[in-house]
């Protein structure tokens, strides 16, 4: 009797977790990701599962929530921003505890001032171009896909002149209902037609307040942006999702050049935007050569 009492236990002990694990479909992180040094918060980190569109970024005080699916428990969570070397923290070790906790400590890394003398002695404009005769029906507007922060939308630029020096770059913005917006430009290096590299040494956070139906114009001197070829500039979005959902749209065209780029969370996969229209994002850039 004793023995099939004790059967019975284990089983009841074996069935209690067997439900408790599969009510648990997601892993929630709750955490902070501040400096090794100094202990200060780093706001706007890039953290998720890379390839696998599960992500999100630090907010400006470096506070973070990722939801995790169980599927991809096995996975790591990767932790990345200019300025810092990159971190990686396996999800399957990251105990109950820390889950609602965490402090992830990223270690600084100094940047190298690129040395490349460049006489600005000519002007000119690069990206978008207004001069190419396009169809009415072919100027429209995109949005981002969410509010999930950390998540990209870009295009091509085609450098004419190398090396060039950025002085400014400038995105129409539409039917904006955002009070304020808080963005980070991104410049990459191009691999199979994608994002590769980020080629900035400082974070370009872009913030704007009541702003609508206007080009919105982000001075570029003070960043020493040199560039030797064709890159890919994006616009992140880091602002606070707020209560109510709201809407703003980017200016855009239908054009036979290069396709919009786009990845729907941090450290997601990027895509192209192949639809009929073939959509450009009117990003511009003005240049010294």
């Amino acid at each position: 009797m004793k023995l099939i009492k004790k059967h019975i236990s284990i089983i009841a002990v074996l069935l209690w977790f067997s439900a408790t694990y599969a009510a648990q479909d997601h892993v929630i992180l709750h955490g902070k990701v501040l400096d090794s040094s100094t202990k200060e918060a780093i706001p706007f980190v890039n953290i998720g599962i890379a390839n696998h569109n599960i992500g999100t970024a630090s907010n400006f005080y470096g506070e973070f929530q990722l939801k995790i699916p169980i599927a991809l428990a096995n996975n790591s969570v990767v932790f990345s921003t200019i300025g810092y070397a990159s971190k990686s923290l396996a999800i399957n070790t990251i105990n109950k505890e820390e889950q609602t906790k965490l402090t992830v400590y990223l270690v600084s890394t100094p940047s190298e001032i690129e040395e490349v003398e460049v006489k600005p002695l000519n002007q000119e404009t690069i990206g978008f171009n207004p001069k190419i005769k396009r169809r009415k029906s072919g100027n429209g507007a995109y949005s981002f896909h969410s509010t999930s922060m950390g998540q990209e939308i870009g295009t091509w630029i085609e450098l004419k002149h190398s090396p060039a020096i950025l002085k400014n770059f400038k995105v129409p913005i539409r039917d904006n209902e955002y009070d304020s917006l808080v963005l980070r430009l991104n410049i990459y290096s191009i691999k199979n037609e994608m994002p590769d590299q980020n080629l900035l040494k400082q974070n370009i956070i872009i913030s704007a307040e009541n702003i609508e139906n206007e080009t919105l114009v982000i001075p570029l001197d003070e960043y020493n942006i040199i560039v030797h070829d064709d890159f890919i500039a994006t616009l992140e979005w880091l602002t606070p999702t707020p209560q109510k959902v709201t809407n703003i749209f980017f200016g855009c065209v239908s054009s036979k050049e290069r396709n919009l780029i786009y990845d729907r969370v941090s450290q997601g996969k990027w895509n192209a935007n192949h639809s009929p229209f073939n959509l450009r994002l009117r990003f511009t850039f003005d240049t010294y050569y």
